[in-house]
């Protein structure tokens, strides 16, 4: 089967296999993915601002989506250290010791 794909392009291999009634599909490279309208239409893939992203970044979706409980890309992951601060507050620590930690590099 490599020899046989080596000899043809993508399309002529898909072609060939799809006339004789093979089952089949191209494998793509990223950009093919991102812009296929199969994956467009399915909205597998979304689109997210990210800190230091001059523009939307694509991210995965939930691969589920239900009519009577939707789901959506709400936020992006944290950049480092965006919630230290809350996850240390919540375990306890004063704001003065979170910027205790800050000054002696611990965090």
């Amino acid at each position: 089967m490599n020899d046989w794909c080596a000899e043809r392009t993508r399309d002529q291999a898909i072609a060939e296999l799809e006339q004789t009634r093979v089952p089949c599909g191209p494998v793509y490279n990223l950009d093919e993915a991102l812009n296929d309208p199969q994956v467009s239409a399915s909205k597998i893939i979304g689109r997210m601002k990210f800190s230091g992203s001059g523009k939307p970044v694509p991210i995965a979706n939930t691969p589920l989506h239900l009519s009577a409980s939707p789901s959506e890309l709400r936020r992006s992951a944290p950049a480092l250290g965006e919630h230290t601060a809350e996850v240390l507050s919540e375990l306890g620590f004063s704001s003065e010791e979170i910027e205790s930690f800050r000054k002696m590099k611990v965090i």
